[in-house]
This record gives structure tokens, C-alpha cells and sequence, in this order.
């Protein structure tokens, strides 16, 4: 599990910090609270973009990613 800080998670969607938090909200994103701090596991991240058929650059920096593994 590795954890990513709403920055760090922002990111790797290549998204803007306030629309993390915006879909965060809307629970439109896989997210885990810890006490007060938000963060997101970026296994669930890549789950949820496969299972959302993600296109263009965030679909080839997962397959760039997984390739790594």
C-alpha cells in the first residue's frame, strides 16, 4: 500500500489540487482518512482509473507504471 498525500496524488492524476479535493468531497474518488489527514492509496487510484477506461496521458503513465513493477 502506498499511501500518496493529496499533492502527491494530485499529481499523479495530473489534476489540480482543487479538483482532488472537489471529487474527494463528492466521494467521486477512492480516499482514506487518517485521524484529521486525507490520503490516497495509489493501488485504489490505479483500480479506479481502469475501471473509469481512462484515456491519454494518465492511461500510458499507468501502463508505464505497471510495467515497472
Amino acid at each position: 500500500m502506498n499511501l500518496l498525500s493529496p499533492q502527491e496524488a494530485a499529481d499523479f492524476l495530473r489534476i489540480s489540487l482543487g479538483t482532488l479535493y472537489v471529487w474527494s468531497h463528492e466521494n467521486f474518488i477512492p480516499k482514506m482518512k487518517a485521524g484529521r489527514l486525507l490520503r490516497f492509496d495509489q493501488d485504489e487510484l490505479i483500480k479506479w482509473l481502469k475501471k473509469r477506461g481512462t484515456t491519454g496521458r494518465i492511461k500510458r503513465r499507468i501502463e508505464i507504471k505497471l510495467e515497472r513493477k
